[in-house]
């Protein structure tokens, strides 16, 4: 799909189920403040059914699983109702209808018409001019025998089986889903509505375009993803793996060893934009191929013209150096990517070990609080009592006060004194000790991988890319020349 819309010179931003581009657009429009609903959604299209249930919350749609039947559509009611006209015919006329390519197409336009008759009337008619043979064929059919055709012809049995098969996939019971919406120019025959509604035990909702509603979503999942336009509000789509993506490896180019490995890498309902590590053992280092495919191909809707593969690819080399035991044996480890698309990627291959290792650990050791400074403690000693002497100088002026030298006065003025606290002793800064300690540590060192995708080279595309514009501009040519004559 992404290598076509190159050659078309179209920019594709990405790649959405039909069915999820129907939810997509169902939810983003209907967004409330706390949204909560799970809702079916059923598409019988021309040649194919699918039924999808979505988890609605806000600002984001979850897709619970996602079901088809790819055989079965519009185009098989069609066909019965023209066998049931093509066999009256010829048992009038002994003329065969399908022996002739122009009459069976003459006959399968027209009783797409004889459905839509029989949605609103009890009986519809029919009447082609010279059919085959120069013979007409006049002809009707009554709303009753429409019925019993279509439940003698097993269609809406298989147009029953996906229904059932969403519901168990989801794991929800049909009382627990909150609207069922219908979508497809096929769901508009009646009979078809009311079978399904009485298979389920509700009435169907068709808020929704019939035809449009997919074209709608995948242009509303565009807008979402690129960067040039603006919604208004961001809006999650999360889509899952609709089939099994399996991983098989064997060893590279050794008869004596051919045993496969496989194992599930995506299952169904895998969510996108997942990415795993895969560990392959390889015994002595032995180098391996692997292939990457899809399971249960017959169910897709078109022929898988690369037979279900996704990816092949080779690890042809590994150098491994053998342990102190003497063992060689290799781990390698596979990143395997599933992007927004539900594409497959094989991104890179290294090599496991474990080695021990000697590593140097830093411990600091805790700093010793210094002591407490010691508090002083006022002085509980007394003076001791003047002496004899003392007093007599006390007593005694040797300077009497006169005119000439009269008594000193003691200065009033008195000066502030700054008292600081000592400051405590700052904490010695921690001493770090180093020790020595073996331990286990894993490496991982990457190998040459060889992958090739089941895609279109660059060369070819290229090649496609000129071929598509020659058709393009013959195309233009016919156009001018047609506009140039009126």
């Amino acid at each position: 799909m992404l290598d076509s819309a190159k050659v078309a010179s179209l920019s594709c931003l990405g790649v959405i189920n039909d069915i999820s581009a129907v939810a997509l657009l169902y939810g983003f429009y209907r967004e409330v403040e706390n949204m909560n609903s799970k809702v079916m959604f059923i598409d019988v299209g021309a040649m194919d059914t699918s039924v999808a249930i979505a988890h609605f919350t806000p600002n984001q749609c979850l897709i619970l699983s996602s079901t088809w039947e790819a055989f079965t559509g519009g185009l098989d009611i069609d066909t019965i109702l023209a066998d049931y006209f093509a066999n009256r015919f010829q048992e009038k006329t002994r003329c065969n209808i399908k022996s002739n390519e122009r009459a069976w197409q003459r006959l399968m336009d027209s009783v797409e018409r004889v459905k839509k008759t029989l949605n609103e009337n009890e009986q519809a008619s029919i009447s082609i001019e010279c059919m085959i043979e120069d013979r007409d064929l006049n002809d009707s059919i009554t709303k009753s025998d429409y019925i019993k055709l279509l439940n003698a012809s097993g269609v809406l049995d298989r147009i029953a089986a996906p229904i059932f098969a969403a519901l168990t996939e989801s794991g929800l019971d049909k009382s627990q889903l909150d609207s069922i919406e219908w979508v497809g120019s096929a769901m508009r025959a009646v009979p078809l509505q009311e079978a399904i509604s009485k298979l389920v035990g509700r009435t169907l909702s068709s808020t929704m375009n019939a035809e449009e509603s997919v074209a709608k979503g995948c242009s509303l999942a565009c807008a979402l993803l690129s960067p040039l336009i603006k919604l208004g509000k961001k809006y999650k789509l999360i889509d899952t793996q609709p089939v099994t993506v399996t991983l098989s490896w064997k060893t590279l180019n050794d008869p004596h060893d051919t045993r496969e490995t496989t194992l599930d890498l995506f299952p169904r309902k895998q969510h996108f934009g997942k990415a795993k590590f895969v560990t392959i053992t390889r015994k002595d280092a032995k180098p391996f191929e692997f292939i990457s495919q899809y399971v249960n191909i017959n169910f897709f809707p078109l022929p898988d013209i690369s037979n279900g593969i996704v990816a092949t690819g080779r690890v042809a080399t590994i150098n491994k150096e053998p342990d102190s035991s003497g063992n060689k044996d290799a781990e390698i480890r596979l990143k395997i990517k599933l992007d927004t698309n539900g594409l497959t990627h094989i991104q890179e291959a290294e090599l496991v070990e474990r080695k021990e290792v000697e590593i140097e650990i830093e411990e600091k050791e805790e700093p010793v609080p210094p002591p407490p400074a010691a508090a002083q403690q006022p002085s509980t000693t007394q003076p001791p009592p003047p002496t004899q002497d003392d007093t007599a100088m006390k007593d005694v002026d040797p300077q009497p006060p006169t005119e000439q030298n009269p008594p000193k006065k003691e200065s009033t003025v008195s000066k502030d004194v700054e008292m600081k606290d000592a400051e405590p002793p700052k904490p010695e800064p921690p001493k770090v000790k180093i020790r020595k300690e073996k331990q286990m540590r894993t490496f991982y060192t990457k190998v040459p991988l060889e992958v090739r995708f089941i895609e279109y080279t660059p060369a070819e595309i290229e090649k496609a890319t000129q071929a598509e514009e020659i058709l393009r501009a013959d195309d233009n040519y016919a156009i001018d020349t047609l506009n140039s004559k009126n």
